[in-house]
């Protein structure tokens, strides 16, 4: 059986974490849990595609992979290593364009928690 070991697992992830978009996609899953639609909204990239990439991640021990109900969440993995963690945490939050894609995170969810809320308020009436 193969065992991988400390120093290739943090090669995976660097590979992982060499794509633009790959890098883009951890650096929004800091935010808290994001559903693949809204980190496909986020970088303006397919579904299909962005799932592709976080496959990769999930497969580096980046992300984690959880379902509620229909929709599949992502989250930063609490990490094998505190490697994992540290890694993360180099990713520069200032750099523009992830600070952009943060904005524009930030802005889908006040707009789906205001169209929730006027499901809501339309369904008391």
């Amino acid at each position: 059986m193969f065992m991988e070991t400390a120093t290739e697992h943090f090669l995976l992830q660097l590979k992982a974490l060499a794509d633009p978009a790959r890098l883009r996609l951890v650096a929004l899953c800091r935010q808290g849990e994001c559903s693949v639609s809204e980190l496909a909204s986020a970088i303006g990239l397919s579904q299909p595609r962005v799932s592709q990439h976080l496959r990769q991640l999930c497969e580096a021990g980046l992300l984690d992979r959880f379902r509620d109900g229909r929709r599949v969440f992502y989250r930063l993995a609490p990490g094998r290593a505190t490697g994992t963690q540290r890694l993360v945490t180099l990713i520069p939050a200032d750099e523009p364009l992830l600070a952009a894609d943060a904005a524009l995170l930030k802005g889908l969810r006040a707009a789906g928690r205001e169209a929730s809320d006027a499901v809501r308020r339309s369904a008391r009436r």
